[in-house]
Order: C-alpha cells, then structure tokens, then sequence
C-alpha cells in the first residue's frame, strides 16, 4: 500500500499560466543533489503547483516585500526539491522491479481521464510540457513511494488498541444513514403571489394524491403530470436518498411512511410534491474488519511524518547539495 506523505509534484499544474522562460532559462541549474541538477523550469512548476493548490497567486513587482517573499516561497520549494530528489535518488539504489509496467498503467489512466493521447497532450502543451515528462514524473513517484514503504510505512507500528480507538472516535465516518428510494410528482408553482395559481396548483396536487391513493401507477402519473426537469420524464424518480439530504419537511415525510405509501402534497418553494417511497434501507455501519486497512493507512499517515522528517534529515547529512539559484 502506498501513501502520499510527500509534496510530490507528479502531475503539471494548468491552473496557472507558465513564467515564459527561454531554452536557455528552462534548463539553468538552481542546484545540484548529488551532481544531478534541479532545473529552473522544474521549480517553477513546483511554485506554481503549490500556489495553485494554496489559492495564492504571486505576481511579481517591484516592491521590496514581494521580492523577498517570492525568494523566500522559491527556496522554500527547492528545499522540498531536493528532497524529492534525495528520495528517488535513494530509491533508485534499490532497483524495485515492475515499475515500467506500473507507470505505464497510471499514465493511461492519465489518457483515460483526458479523453485521448491528443487531448492529454494539448492539455500539457499548454505548459510547454512534453508527454515524456508527465511519464518521468509519475516513474520518480512510484520510485519514491516504493522506497518510503520499504523504509517508512512498513517500520510503522500499529496496534490493535490504536485500530480499536480510532474506529470508535470515528464511527460517524462509517456510518450510512437510513435511506429511501422514492418517486414524485411535482406541481410546479411559479409565483406564490398570485392566489389563483396556488390554489390551482393545489387542487391538481389533491386530485393526483387520491388517483396515486386509488391504486393508479404511480409511475405514470408522473410521467403524465410532472415536468420532466423535476423527473417527470423519469417517471418522477428521485434516486435514492439518504436522511438529512432534503429539506425538512419533504425528509420527515419520507421517513415517515412505509413502502409503497404516498404522501399528502407536501409544500416547497418549487410546488407541491406528491412522493411515493419505493424502498427502504436501515442505516448501517461498516465493520471494523471492513474498514481495517483503511484505519491502519491513517494511523501510519500520522505517524510516519517524524519518521520522514528524520530520513531526509539523515540523506542530506550524507549527500552533496549545492544550491546555485539567483
């Protein structure tokens, strides 16, 4: 199993446009883990991944502030950098096989998600980015995950009583509320304000609560009355829903009555609602051996970040770091 403790920037931001950078720009070194180099471009990417992500956006100026604030964020990125690179450096050592294999699966996942080779491509030419590179960024992450697993995450110790505390501190989060499927029929009212339409509008809705109540199709009284924008066109299908989704007096209606009961036309804003409940589910709670691995990951999560600090810590007591940025 293998987790994301790192800022590892695998896929191109296109949030923000790229700092236009010239051949020469995008391949000037800003330091060096080892003797391999950590490019320009590659830091501009990070910042700009890690201001997307933050909301932020840093624009340059000429007031001192700014200036120092953006050297502070780019250094502060290049440190996260040549972490990175430590990392995968270091895992590299270790020659994990199937790693070829796997990032060509996660890259055609990448295709999938676009919708085709031509449309992932455009996407990552608007960063002036070639294809090859989103495929090395996904190999370094894989490579570097690898690693932490071996090093990290399988180091990680959890026990039983820790598994146990956390399933009951959180079993709201594994808890599926009670849930109906439902049908409905609904006359729309466009404006309140005027008497006559509303009371039209409610006339209608009785009369299709005693058909529905006389044993008419339910679903085709949907079909007939309701506009299909509101299901109609769906024979009034809801989907299934769970408690506390809808407003409150539709949702304690509908948890009110049993299968194939009708409700009397509730009022909303939109209209009145005619609703037929067509199933019924009792909340649940996943069992602990169902949510076990899950419970097991957080805990590492939590406890594996000192353990990383101290690894990276550890590697760059041991390596050569030259940083030449501006």
């Amino acid at each position: 199993m293998h987790y994301r403790y790192l800022t590892i920037f695998v896929f191109i931001s296109l949030i923000l446009p790229t700092q236009v950078l010239s051949s020469q720009e995008r391949t000037t070194p800003v330091a060096f883990v080892n003797g391999i180099p950590i490019q320009k471009h590659d830091l501009f990417y990070a910042m700009e991944s890690e201001q997307a992500r933050s909301g932020t956006i840093m624009i340059g100026s000429a007031q001192g502030k700014i200036k120092v604030s953006l050297r502070r964020a780019s250094r502060q990125t290049l440190d996260r950098l040549i972490n990175i690179e430590l990392l995968y450096q270091e895992g590299l050592k270790e020659k994990f096989t199937g790693l070829s294999e796997e990032t060509e699966k996660r890259y055609r996942r990448e295709v999938l998600k676009a919708g085709s080779e031509e449309k992932l491509a455009a996407a990552l030419a608007c960063n002036k980015t070639p294809q090859e590179h989103l495929k090395r960024s996904i190999f370094r992450n894989l490579v570097i995950n690898r690693y932490l697993e071996k090093e990290v995450y399988s180091r990680v110790p959890v026990t039983d009583r820790e598994i146990m505390e956390y399933y009951k501190r959180n079993l709201s989060r594994f808890t599926t509320p009670e849930s109906v499927r439902a049908r409905q029929v609904l006359i729309r009212v466009r404006s309140w304000k005027k008497p006559e339409e509303s009371e039209s509008a409610y006339s209608k809705a009785v009369k299709i609560h005693r058909e529905a109540s006389n044993g008419a199709d339910f679903k085709e009284l949907a079909l007939k009355y309701s506009r299909a924008t509101y299901g109609g066109s769906r024979g009034g299908e809801m989907g299934l829903i769970q408690k506390g989704s809808m407003p409150r007096v539709i949702d304690s209606n509908l948890f009110a009555i049993s299968v194939g009961e009708i409700t009397k036309p509730i009022k909303t804003r939109l209209g009145y609602h005619i609703i037929q409940v067509t199933e019924k589910n009792p909340s649940s709670v996943r069992t602990l051996d169902d949510v076990k691995d899950y419970i097991v990951a957080r805990i590492r999560r939590a406890k594996a970040k000192t353990m990383i600090s101290k690894l990276v810590v550890d590697l760059r007591s041991k390596s050569k770091i030259e940083v030449v940025m501006e």
